[in-house]
């Protein structure tokens, strides 16, 4: 577990990463409050993203729940990024 937010829905969003050795995959989980109603929202491929550590949930002006991301890698495992997803229902 590497980050986690409360979103505008009122739901549990936890960020996970796994290093495995020759680079990051990770994961974006949601759930009810009471932990119940687990569903993987994003499962990323092997060195799709850098070392993702934060994530903000948060609704746009249209509507839409975004999950941004950040990593701040320093000179470790390349450059600092910023990600963002859109979810769609």
């Amino acid at each position: 577990m590497t980050g986690a937010d409360i979103g505008p829905d009122g739901k549990f969003y936890l960020l996970e990463r796994d290093f495995l050795g020759v680079g990051f995959r990770s994961r974006v989980r949601r759930f009810d409050i009471d932990g119940t109603n687990e569903e993987t929202l994003l499962q990323t491929e092997l060195r799709t993203h850098s070392n993702l550590e934060g994530i903000a949930v948060w609704r746009d002006t249209t509507g839409h729940v975004r999950l941004t991301m950040v990593s701040d890698n320093g000179q470790t495992f390349g450059p600092s990024t910023l990600v963002e997803y859109q979810l769609t229902d």
